[in-house]
């Protein structure tokens, strides 16, 4: 599946500097919770992530799985939604 620059761009994959780890993987397991996907393998990689370069590998998979099980359209909405909600809380 190719992905569009404005989707790479929405996922956080291109020209996007260094974030807390920690906060990265919490936002991509909400995003498979909210989607209703229990994949155990790709839970296990977020888990493990111990760099921001894994963690952009890790990214790719649940983007790749997200659009091929709810859309491109649907999964871009659902990132920016915890994204937003996540950047709220943090301005709190």
């Amino acid at each position: 599946m190719r992905f569009r620059l404005s989707m790479l761009r929405f996922f956080r994959t291109v020209d996007s500097p260094p974030q807390d780890l920690k906060r990265e993987k919490q936002q991509l397991l909400a995003c498979l919770d909210r989607a209703n996907l229990t994949d155990a393998l790709i839970i296990e990689k977020i888990r493990h992530c111990t760099s921001h370069s894994d963690l952009v590998l890790v990214r790719a998979d649940v983007m790749q799985r997200l659009a091929n099980e709810i859309g491109e359209a649907q999964a871009a909405s659902l990132l920016l939604s915890v994204w937003t909600e996540d950047a709220e809380a943090n301005s709190q």
